[in-house]
């Protein structure tokens, strides 16, 4: 009942500042439900259409864990090195790298730091 009233409210009014959030909840909803391609397909569109939005960052967490448990491990840490890299002092960041260290990767976003020679 609440993935068709959030479709409704997302059909409705697409262009509110809750469409985002009401999108992002379709995509959890399927996650929990274990229909994992649906919710990328869901948590894309919250990153497609609504992006950058409050909800950016959790989707792109979501996705990337929803493609581990679908075994597209590579993928999954892409998902969450973006999440590094381009939030890394939101709430999902650290649950990002939690999920890295998961999958026996590093948290290293691959930005080298230059080092001082003496």
């Amino acid at each position: 009942m609440a993935l068709k009233e959030f479709g409704d409210y997302v059909q409705l009014y697409h262009d509110t500042d809750k469409a985002p959030s009401a999108q992002f909840w379709i995509g959890q909803i399927f996650f929990e439900q274990r229909d994992f391609p649906n919710a990328i397909k869901a948590f894309d569109q919250v990153l497609e259409q609504y992006s950058p939005n409050n909800k950016t960052p959790e989707a792109m967490l979501k996705k990337g864990q929803a493609l581990v448990l679908m075994d597209k491990r590579n993928d999954g840490a892409t998902e969450f090195r973006q999440v590094l890299v381009k939030f890394p002092r939101s709430d999902s960041a650290p649950k990002a790298c939690s999920e890295l260290k998961a999958l026996g990767l590093s948290c290293n976003t691959g930005v080298a730091s230059k080092k001082k020679r003496g």
